[in-house]
This record gives C-alpha cells, sequence and structure tokens, in this order.
C-alpha cells in the first residue's frame, strides 16, 4: 500500500467532528491495507482489520488537542446548478474539526484542531457520460439514483489521492471534487462509526431493507451496482437494498476504496474494494 502523507495521517485520525453544533466518537472500521475478506458480490468486497485508515493514534505536542468552537459560515443546506448540462442538486454541509500540523519543532511535528466546513452533495451525480449507466439501461432510474460510473470514468483518468480534500475533480462539476478514502472516513466517523453510520445516512424511504434516519440529510438511496467479473460476465445488481459510492483513493490496479451499504448490513456503513471495472454511484464534495 502505498504510502500516506503526515498530513493525510493525522486527518485521518484522532478526528472530533460536529456537524453543525454535534459530536459523535471514532469509526472502527477500515482495513489499514490488509486483503479484502467477507461480503463478496461480484466486483465488490468488504474490507476488514484495524482502525479507520490504518489504526494507530495521534497526540497533539505542546499547545494542541482542544476542540474548536468556531463555526463555519455556511453551516445550512441548499441547491446547486451543474453549468455542464443544468442539473440541479441539494447539498448539505457538514463543520469538520480535524488535528492538523501547524508547527515542526526539535523534530516533532506539533498539531491542533482546526474547523474546516466540508460539503457534500445530498444526492447522486447524474451527469451522463460515454461509458456510464443508468441501472437496466432504465432512465427513471437514473433520474432517482443517478448514473453508475466506472472508477476510471469517475476519476476522470486522474491519479489516485487519499489527501483531505482529494484535490481530484474527476467527474464532478465545476468547483467540487470525488472524496478520498480519508474524507468518507471523516463523515462515517462523524455519524458514529461503521456500525450505525448506515442508519443516519439513509433516506428515510426508498430503501427495501430498512429505511434510515437520514439525520444529516445526505439521503443515501440504493442504486445498486453494474458488476464487471470474468467468472459471471457483466450484469444490474442491487438497486433497492444496496448503495457503493467511489472514492478517489485506489487500493491497487485493480481496486478502488468506496463506502457501500447494503442488504445484510443494513445499519453500516462500510468500507470496500471495489472492482474499477464495475460501475458504482458518485458523490462529490465543494472544494
Amino acid at each position: 500500500m502505498k504510502s500516506i502523507s503526515k498530513f493525510a495521517l493525522a486527518a485521518s485520525i484522532g478526528l472530533a467532528l460536529t456537524f453543525t453544533l454535534s459530536c459523535s466518537g471514532d469509526d472502527g472500521d477500515g482495513d489499514g491495507g490488509s486483503s479484502s475478506s467477507g461480503g463478496t458480490q461480484g466486483g465488490v468486497s468488504s474490507s476488514s482489520g484495524g482502525g479507520e485508515q490504518g489504526g494507530g493514534s495521534s497526540s497533539s505536542v505542546g499547545g494542541g488537542g482542544s476542540s474548536s468552537s468556531s463555526q463555519c459560515s455556511n453551516t445550512d443546506s441548499g441547491i446547486f446548478t451543474d453549468d455542464r448540462d443544468g442539473q440541479t442538486y441539494r447539498y448539505v454541509t457538514l463543520a469538520v474539526v480535524a488535528l492538523m500540523p501547524f508547527d515542526e519543532r526539535d523534530g516533532q511535528i506539533l498539531y491542533r484542531d482546526v474547523t474546516i466546513c466540508s460539503t457534500w452533495m445530498a444526492e447522486n451525480l447524474n451527469f451522463e457520460v460515454e461509458g456510464s449507466k443508468c441501472y437496466d439501461e432504465d432512465p427513471d432510474n437514473c433520474t432517482k439514483y443517478g448514473q453508475l460510473y466506472d472508477w476510471a470514468t469517475a476519476m476522470n483518468n486522474s491519479a489516485s489521492s487519499n489527501t483531505n480534500p482529494s484535490e481530484v475533480r474527476g467527474i464532478c462539476p465545476t468547483s467540487w471534487h470525488l472524496p478520498s478514502r480519508t474524507e468518507w472516513d471523516i463523515l462515517v466517523t462523524h455519524a458514529g462509526g461503521r456500525e450505525t453510520a448506515g442508519t443516519k445516512l439513509k433516506a428515510t424511504s426508498g430503501w427495501d431493507n430498512g429505511n434510515g434516519t437520514d439525520e444529516y440529510g445526505f439521503s443515501a438511496l440504493p442504486g445498486g451496482s453494474y458488476e464487471s467479473s470474468y467468472s459471471s460476465g457483466s450484469y444490474f445488481s442491487g438497486v433497492g437494498n444496496s448503495g457503493y459510492w467511489w472514492s478517489a483513493s485506489e487500493r491497487d490496479s485493480n481496486e478502488a476504496y468506496g463506502r457501500g451499504i447494503e442488504q445484510g448490513s443494513e445499519n453500516e456503513a462500510r468500507n470496500y474494494t471495489l472492482g474499477k471495472s464495475s460501475l458504482f454511484s458518485v458523490r462529490c464534495v465543494k472544494d
């Protein structure tokens, strides 16, 4: 697994998060580079192991460690327009408090809590490009669930990134980017961790296997996937009970990381390794 910069590592561990004025604990999910196990579904494998983003711990040296009380100036929800095709999308804004480096002294990096605004699309991207698909080739499914994309298309052939922010625009609208695995970790940690985040992020309707509470307005829907495998060929799967979303972070030449909520683990928002040639949903984050 390629190395992670000190900045990205610091931003993905020791996180204290708030959404407007609320707080929650750490997410125990993640694989830290471990091999995939369990949950295999065509181009989808769930990951297991210790600690979000590879585990470990980080402590502040000197004056760091206390949470910032400042708030984002734009802690609301709203609608924006994609200037490429005129489609509109809902968004929600999170106030993220993350441990960030601010100085280096005597060979040690000093950290302090910094509040960062993080604005997520509150529905899946529905921008049609060559290779994208509507579930079952039905345009009504694109209206409801958005388009499905393979990883190269979602990335617009950009290089992998695990920084916060990822700085990968990919298929996203102008001034938005494809979230890194680190950014997904932050969102899931805020929502109470892997074991409960699924319920809190799911929409209040549209799920065959149990709707969510949609506590943050994220409104995750089960858009399914288009699986591509050597043994089974290509096929649509999971609409109504499963949803998967790409990250900008690859695992290796064949797989990239993503988040998923699926049948059998309805309350969870798990970290997955996804086959790059399969098609999944996209959510974007504002730059």
